[in-house]
């Protein structure tokens, strides 16, 4: 999946968690995509993912993506 599609498919499911998924509310919007976002740092903090020092490209370029909603 790319990073563009990961983003989109992030956002949108705290939106559709948000029970507006029927109608676009900006300030759901945009909580939705705080969310995601706190997502991705999560997993820039997992130990895990530091231990295997996985190349953070992938989603530092869904972060980007996510800001750009």
């Amino acid at each position: 999946m790319k990073a563009k599609e990961k983003a989109r498919e992030l956002v949108a499911k705290f939106h559709e968690f948000s029970g507006e998924n029927k109608h676009y509310n900006k300030t759901q919007w945009d909580y939705a995509k705080q969310c995601a976002l706190i997502v991705v740092d999560e997993i820039f903090n997992d130990p895990i993912y530091k231990a295997f020092k996985i190349e953070p490209k992938y989603w530092t370029d869904v972060k980007n993506e996510i800001k750009k909603i």
